[in-house]
């Protein structure tokens, strides 16, 4: 696949917005994405439509923020996604804006400031909000967060075998043999094969991989207590 010619994209853009295309018709074209992964054309697009008197609707916020994101624009992301949550758009953030919010601030290292925007989300966050920020924990080589993202998604989702194989690789990687062998006899006395479990952060963003089992729920020990 060829890379996308940016220029033309911005002028097929202005055309469509000069015979009065809506907002959500341009977003929904075939270049949208590419648009949405160009933070500085993604950010002339938006205060265009300001300038113009458009308010951006809850999608073309999202793209912006998805930018923002992909362009490392912490600041711009932070004052956008803020203005959101104090009402400046007509709506509240939904589980989409929090996820490009968590996306910008994993992936430009910020995991604390990700981490407390999970926990202030109105509802509670999905197995990928949690995933974006474990793929910063990753990324930034935070074992501590890590670990404490893994064992929200073993409750969260409890009967995901991935979730266990992961905390398992973690507590090896940092030299905690014995809580990962106790992870992995688990996983073994259950019937479980790791291959089973094979799981990637990729994976999360299409809704990683839900094992069901026909057993009785399941219990593994973490830290002297039960995830059940």
């Amino acid at each position: 696949m060829g890379s996308v010619d940016m220029s033309r994209t911005w002028r097929v853009y202005s055309r469509k917005w000069s015979r009065g295309m809506s907002i959500l018709g341009i977003l929904s074209s075939e270049r949208s994405l590419a648009l949405a992964q160009n933070g500085t054309m993604a950010l002339q697009w938006f205060y265009r439509m300001e300038a113009d008197g458009v308010r951006p609707d809850a999608v073309t916020l999202i793209c912006v923020l998805c930018a923002c994101a992909h362009a490392g624009f912490v600041d711009i992301g932070r004052k956008i996604f803020n203005l959101i949550v104090q009402g400046e758009y007509g709506f509240q953030p939904g589980i989409k804006h929090y996820g490009c919010m968590v996306d910008l601030l994993s992936r430009s290292g910020h995991l604390d400031d990700a981490f407390s925007v999970v926990e202030t989300m109105p509802s509670q966050p999905s197995a990928v909000i949690w995933g974006l920020l474990l793929w910063g924990c990753k990324a930034h080589g935070d074992s501590r967060l890590s670990e404490h993202v893994m064992k929200r998604l073993v409750e969260l989702e409890p009967e995901n075998a991935s979730y266990y194989v992961l905390l398992s690789n973690l507590y090896a990687e940092t030299g905690r043999w014995q809580e990962a062998e106790v992870i992995l006899q688990w996983i073994k006395k259950n019937g479980l094969k790791k291959d089973d479990a094979g799981w990637s952060l990729r994976m999360l963003g299409d809704r990683l991989l839900s094992l069901k089992f026909d057993s009785p729920k399941l219990m593994l020990p973490i830290e002297g207590s039960f995830v059940r």
